[in-house]
């Protein structure tokens, strides 16, 4: 499945978050309010996303490839195959009876800001982990408990900064069922882990930063 990039409404969207005891609520700067049923959660440090090689699973850095960010693919001349990693915190759901979290949609939103590479066309691949990840290592990166969400397409020369927005609503609705306190998902760009690195150069796509406010996730209760 091929998603299509953010409606306009959320491109670059500077949001105040506004925390009371039951529900979180978000006004943009252009003055259009979002429902109150809408809550916005990011990661809260540098523990609840990161990058690393693949290949490599001691080569995880909590919060990104230092200089070079958040970087999903061949950040060098190695054969890294570096995928992301992102949670986020479920808790105030689970605090509520089950049945009473009625939830209507859930989007995972994240863009890209640098794509690099001699292929024209590059395949980035979301997957969520179907466990609770209460904490990240080297091993999700390559953990087989995990289920693909879908896939974008990123394509040479695009804009500077290109947005996307994915349906995660069945796999959020499973985590607060099975009482998971984070929900956890993992990038890898399927062309770079393809290919491999023949060239013994870059490929691949850089995440906007800072990361923790570009990595989002958007739930609506009905």
């Amino acid at each position: 499945m091929i998603y299509a990039p953010l409606p306009a409404i959320f491109t670059d969207m500077k949001i105040i978050i506004i925390v009371s005891s039951v529900l979180t609520f978000m006004v943009c700067t252009y003055g259009i309010a979002l429902a109150k049923e809408m809550t916005l959660l990011q990661p809260g440090t540098r523990d609840d996303y990161g990058s690393g090689s693949s290949y490599h699973t001691e080569w995880y850095f909590p919060g990104g490839l230092g200089d070079v960010g958040y970087f999903v693919g061949h950040p060098n001349g190695l054969p890294r195959s570096d995928r992301g990693l992102v949670r986020f915190n479920l808790s105030s759901y689970l605090l509520r009876p089950v049945d009473t979290v009625l939830l209507k949609t859930a989007q995972l939103h994240f863009s890209i800001t640098w794509v690099t590479g001699k292929e024209q066309v590059r395949v980035l691949e979301v997957s969520h982990l179907n466990y609770d990840a209460l904490s990240f290592s080297g091993n999700d990166l390559v953990n087989a408990d995990a289920k693909m969400v879908g896939t974008v397409t990123i394509r040479s020369g695009q804009a500077a900064v290109k947005e996307f927005s994915i349906n995660v609503l069945l796999f959020i609705k499973e985590d607060i069922y099975k009482g998971n306190k984070y929900a956890a998902f993992r990038f890898r760009d399927v062309t770079a882990e393809q290919k491999g690195n023949p060239d013994l150069a870059a490929a691949g796509v850089v995440f906007s930063a800072p990361p923790s406010k570009t990595l989002t996730l958007i739930i609506e209760e009905k």
